[in-house]
């Protein structure tokens, strides 16, 4: 009985968490890998723009994550939970990590997209967080579009490559954004968030 009842519990316990998880609108994460740096492309950004403190290896993946969302709902935040008082591990860690090391293009902020006219100076491939958005509207129209830009999948973009000019020999068809702009987006950052991976070469966030 105990036995039965333990299992009766579990996948009630599973049942409930679908049903929230269902009732909040998440209906799955996609990990998009983006791009994989080639040599020529390393050789662009190192050699050509020569603008960041940190060069790009060649081999390098850029990923992008999306949040699938039911129709008529929205994401409103990402959050995790500190160590709690007297105890030394948190109960909800938010972390984003990597087995090798984060690239950033320090020349044009470490945390959100810089403007679109810098895509094709290396924020292609750079490290930031953001909701929506892949590059801010503003500056000097270069040999791209200027307007702010939302990403979206490579495979669902049909308006072909409006933001990198072609500069980077590795990188062909669809650049992944779309003119649009999104909701800013608002930090709340308490001390135990380490942003130094976005304004370093780090490996943990």
């Amino acid at each position: 009985m105990k036995k039965t009842f333990k299992q009766l519990l579990a996948c009630s316990a599973l049942l409930w968490g679908a049903t929230v998880a269902q009732a909040q609108g998440l209906e799955g994460i996609i990990v998009e890998e983006f791009h994989t740096v080639t040599q020529a492309d390393a050789d662009v950004i190192n050699d050509d723009i020569a603008g960041s403190s940190y060069a790009i290896a060649p081999g390098s993946k850029v990923y992008r994550v999306y949040v699938d969302m039911a129709p008529g709902y929205k994401l409103a935040s990402v959050f995790g939970s500190g160590i709690p008082l007297g105890g030394t591990v948190s109960p909800n860690p938010l972390s984003i990590n990597t087995t090798t090391t984060f690239w950033n293009d320090d020349n044009f902020g470490g945390e959100v997209p810089g403007q679109t006219r810098r895509i094709d100076e290396g924020t292609a491939f750079d490290t930031y967080i953001t909701v929506g958005s892949t590059g801010i509207a503003g500056g000097a129209v270069g040999c791209g579009s200027a307007a702010a830009q939302l990403g979206i999948r490579r495979n669902l973009d049909t308006d072909g490559d409006l933001t990198t000019c072609g500069v980077f020999p590795g990188f062909t068809g669809n650049d992944g954004s779309i003119p649009g702009t999104a909701p800013s987006l608002t930090y709340n950052i308490g001390g135990n968030i380490e942003l130094s991976a976005l304004n370093a070469d780090g490996s943990t966030l």
